[in-house]
C-alpha cells in the first residue's frame, strides 16, 4: 500500500528569493499591463488554494496514527492522502505555467528585493544556465540531451573534416593540448562542409557555427585585444 506524501516547496530560488513568495507578495498597482494584473491574481488565488492543501496535507499526516491499525479506515486514509496531493500536483502545474507568463514582474519583483536588502543582482548569464534549464524542464533527461549535446558539437568539425579513426584522434589531441587550436578546425571544418555533401550534417555544422562557434570566436578575440591595451 503506498500513499503519495510528496511534500512540495517553492521552487525557483535565486540568491534565497522564492518566485513564489516575491509573487505572493508583489502588488497589483505594479503591474505594467492587464494581462500582468489578470495573471497575477489568477496566481495569487491558485497560490492559496495549493497553501490550503498543503496545510490539509499536513493535519492528514499527523492524524495517520489514528487509522494505521484498522485496514478498511486506513484504505479510506489512503484515498484522502492521494485525492489531497493530486490536487496539489495540479496546482503545482498551474502555477508554473503561470509563473513563466509573469517571468518580466519575477525579474521586476527580484530586482527591487534585492535592492532592499542592499544585494547585488547576479548578471542575466548567473541566472539561470542552459544546463539549468533542461535539467528544470526535462529532469535527468535533460542532463544527458546537454552532455550529448556538448559532445556533438564538440567533435562536429572533426566529421565534417573527415579521415580514419587514429587521424580523426589525432586531431582531437591537437585540439585538446594546443590552445586556439579549435580555431583552425572549426574553420577547416567549415570549407570541407561547403564543399561536401549538403545533408543534415553539413545543416547542423552550419547552425553551430554561426549560433555558438562564430560569438565564442568574437569574444576570444576581443579578449585578446583589450587584454593587450
Amino acid at each position: 500500500m503506498k500513499m503519495q506524501m510528496k511534500r512540495h516547496s517553492y521552487r525557483d530560488y535565486s540568491g534565497g528569493v522564492s518566485n513564489r513568495s516575491l509573487l505572493a507578495n508583489a502588488l497589483e498597482s505594479d503591474m505594467m499591463n492587464k494581462a500582468e494584473r489578470k495573471y497575477l491574481a489568477e496566481y495569487k488565488a491558485v497560490l492559496e488554494k495549493y497553501e490550503a492543501k498543503q496545510s490539509e496535507l499536513e493535519l492528514l499526516k499527523d492524524s495517520f496514527f489514528i487509522y494505521k491499525h484498522n485496514y478498511f479506515e486506513l484504505m479510506e486514509f489512503e484515498k484522502k492522502i492521494n485525492s489531497v496531493t493530486e490536487l496539489i500536483d495540479e496546482y503545482d502545474e498551474h502555477l508554473r505555467d503561470l509563473e513563466k507568463k509573469l517571468k518580466k514582474v519575477i525579474d521586476r519583483e527580484k530586482t527591487k528585493a534585492y535592492q532592499a536588502y542592499g544585494i547585488e543582482a547576479p548578471s542575466p548569464k548567473e541566472k539561470t544556465s542552459i544546463k539549468e534549464r533542461l535539467l528544470n524542464s526535462f529532469g535527468m533527461v535533460g542532463i544527458v540531451l546537454y552532455f550529448a549535446s556538448r559532445l556533438i558539437i564538440a567533435v562536429l568539425p572533426f566529421v565534417m573534416i573527415g579521415g580514419n579513426f587514429l587521424f580523426t584522434l589525432l586531431l582531437i589531441g591537437i585540439n585538446t593540448l594546443v590552445p586556439f587550436a579549435s580555431v583552425v578546425f572549426w574553420i577547416w571544418g567549415l570549407v570541407c562542409a561547403i564543399k561536401g555533401v549538403q545533408d543534415f550534417w553539413a545543416i547542423l555544422y552550419y547552425i553551430c557555427f554561426v549560433v555558438i562557434w562564430l560569438p565564442y570566436f568574437i569574444e576570444t578575440i576581443a579578449s585578446i585585444f583589450s587584454n593587450k591595451k
